[in-house]
């Protein structure tokens, strides 16, 4: 069951308007799975287990997630096409020596100025850099700047008591539509992870705080009358992959005002090969319950540098659709570097719908392995 990826013109997370009538899907709803479609391919489906989901309505934003998730960010942005396959940077943006070597360039310089209240929601000032050879610069040049703020309503953070960092979150749209018209939903997963250790770079042997950002978009179709929920509701769904960041905190938020280096920041991860599906399955691994059904059908789009993303859509009384995405964070930071994390850890983002395409529960999953010695 292929995703489907594709890149936005904007990049904006835009909620829907949510419809009038809702109603809840429960673990047996969703684990009485029927054959579903994604992106307009149907495949059977093994139950879906659903673990200390927290209800949607009430996750709220607090003092702790503000302020670990506020801050200035930096890192690098990379685009995928309709295949998941990775875009690389346009050629009027790189410097002449890359076009005359035949350098392919993947990441763009990013800086997220982010900063999250509960009055005013989720601000960011997303900053795209140009590519530059070396060090050309005391600081970078700004490509394209975006300013977007998220209602605090349509941001659900991981709370207190999950088993991810404080500062992960999933936000957008709060409804799927109906299914009936082609509707367009977006959705933003963020998973944050302390790399700890005097080799984090974090300074003064303190952690090194990290996040990876996926954002997603969701195409509802009203399918047949033999798939859709007797109520009506959503019946398939497209899911694409657009863009995500790997980014990495250096400061207290400034909106933007000090720029990161032009050397090009933390380490760029475009490049990097996708995961395979099968190193996040297998008995081995444990922690927080999750089934993998989405990424061992072949039903997720496999990301550079352990990032991936997917949709499914459920059947059965209750009906529903599923978005996931994913971080692998190995037990090295490079092939050919040693060893400096004793577990590999899986960090996982859910966010599930029911069957009219509302919102019912936000998920946030830790698992874990012992490290191959």
């Amino acid at each position: 069951m292929p995703a489907y990826c594709t890149s936005l013109s904007s990049g904006a997370v835009s909620p829907l308007a949510t419809r009038r009538r809702a109603s809840s899907v429960t673990n047996a709803d969703l684990g009485n799975a029927k054959p579903f479609l994604c992106g307009g391919v149907r495949v059977h489906r093994r139950p879906t287990v659903m673990v200390s989901a927290a209800p949607a309505a009430s996750v709220g934003i607090d003092s702790a997630f503000a302020e670990a998730a506020s801050g200035e960010w930096e890192g690098h942005r990379v685009y995928f096409d309709g295949s998941g396959a990775k875009l690389t940077v346009p050629e009027r943006f790189l410097p002449p020596a890359f076009t005359e070597w035949g350098v392919e360039v993947f990441d763009w310089q990013s800086q997220c100025a982010m900063k999250v209240t509960a009055e005013g929601g989720m601000y960011a000032k997303e900053l795209r850099f140009l590519p530059t050879q070396g060090c050309e610069a005391d600081a970078s040049t700004v490509e394209s700047a975006q300013e977007r703020t998220i209602a605090a309503a349509d941001v659900s953070p991981a709370l207190a008591t999950a088993s991810v960092a404080r500062g992960s979150y999933s936000c957008g749209s709060r409804s799927l539509g109906d299914g009936g018209g082609g509707e367009v939903a977006v959705v933003e997963h963020c998973l944050r992870f302390d790399f700890e250790g005097k080799n984090s770079g974090g300074g003064d042997d303190g952690p090194k705080r990290a996040r990876v950002r996926v954002q997603q978009t969701i195409e509802t179709q009203p399918g047949s009358a033999a798939d859709a929920h007797p109520d009506g509701g959503v019946a398939s769904c497209a899911a694409r992959c657009d863009s995500a960041w790997l980014e990495f905190y250096y400061e207290e938020f400034k909106n933007g005002a000090s720029l990161c280096a032009s050397c090009g920041g933390p380490n760029k991860w475009g490049e990097s090969p996708a995961t395979d599906p099968d190193d996040l399955t297998g008995p081995e691994w444990s922690g927080d319950d999750w089934d993998p059904a989405l990424v061992s059908a072949g039903g997720a789009t496999m990301l550079p540098h352990g990032m991936w993303c997917g949709a499914a859509v459920t059947g059965g009384s209750g009906g529903g659709t599923v978005l996931e995405a994913g971080w692998f964070i190995p037990d090295r930071d490079a092939v050919y570097l040693p060893r400096v994390r004793d577990v590999e850890t899986h960090l996982i983002s859910r966010r599930i719908y029911d069957a009219e395409g509302q919102l019912s529960s936000v998920q946030f999953l830790r698992r874990e392995r012992k490290a191959a010695a």
